[in-house]
């Protein structure tokens, strides 16, 4: 019996370790914004000038809400732009976004509209803006994608505030194209469908977390109940791609590693078995 208090007191130091070194929910966003400027004139290039500098600054000093711990999260920004269009001081563009986490996410958005004038106050939130409105709502879908790492379906929060920035686009009928499609993919992203899968990422991070802590027992417990989660789940997929978006839940070779380390033999064959039937499912 004290042995399995003792067990059971570790386990719980062990995760209490985990939320502090990796936060609950991200207090910081670091910004790494990029810009693509190959497709545009040198007017245009003159034009958007420190822009870069200017929304990392935006982003970065935005006050994510629900994002109250201390933890970094980092997100590359990458703008691709494409064509430009004047209207007196304000310019027009349309532009490719890719936001990516080193932990599995990859956002592609091929055609995001927007304008921009040297006068705009860059900032997010209210008022709604075009440009900086796209990046809060990748942004939000960034947070929640990681939250869910964190804990259990930690991201609905997250998924709410980008639900929340597509309603607030309505409201710009000249900027509308693709918001019907991001609406629709914060709808699918929290539909029941990917409820197991969103569990597993949450239980595979805690079991390879516990592996290389060296608690067998938690870490036995969270990866068999991530290869049940995924094999029993409506979603027979450990990542999902919506239009050009990937949303890796699982790293499905860290995954099969730990179930040989802790000599899980059951689980590692169940796995490799429902590997090995997704895999032919792609072909």
């Amino acid at each position: 019996m004290i042995e399995r208090i003792k067990s059971y007191l570790f386990g719980i130091a062990c995760l209490l370790s985990l939320w502090v070194a990796t936060g609950l929910k991200a207090q910081h966003i670091d910004a790494k914004v990029a810009f693509h400027t190959d497709k545009i004139s040198q007017e245009e290039k003159d034009f958007l000038k420190e822009l870069d500098v200017k929304l990392e600054r935006a982003i970065e000093s935005y006050r994510w809400e629900g994002a109250k711990r201390n933890y970094t999260l980092p997100i590359s920004y990458d703008v691709f732009w494409d064509k430009a269009s004047r209207s007196g001081t304000v310019h027009n563009y349309t532009a490719g976004l890719l936001l990516s986490l080193e932990t599995g996410l990859a956002l592609r958005d091929k055609r995001a509209e927007f304008r921009f004038s040297t006068d705009d106050w860059i900032h997010l939130g209210e008022p709604y803006d075009p440009l900086t409105g796209i990046l809060e709502f990748y942004t939000w879908i960034c947070l929640a994608f990681d939250a869910d790492r964190i804990t259990p379906l930690g991201g609905n929060l997250f998924y709410q505030q980008a639900r929340a920035v597509g309603e607030r686009a309505r409201a710009e009928a000249q900027f509308s194209l693709g918001w019907d499609d991001r609406r629709q993919m914060v709808a699918n992203l929290t539909d029941s469908l990917y409820v197991s899968v969103r569990r597993a990422r949450f239980h595979a991070e805690a079991g390879n977390y516990y592996v290389v802590a060296g608690n067998e027992a938690q870490a036995k417990a969270h990866l068999a109940k991530t290869v049940k989660l995924l094999t029993e789940s409506k979603w027979r997929h450990a990542a999902l791609e919506i239009d050009d978006h990937v949303f890796k839940f699982v790293d499905v070779d860290r995954l099969a590693k730990s179930l040989k380390d802790m000599g899980m033999a059951e689980e590692a064959y169940t796995f490799d078995v429902w590997l090995k039937s997704e895999e032919s499912a792609e072909k």
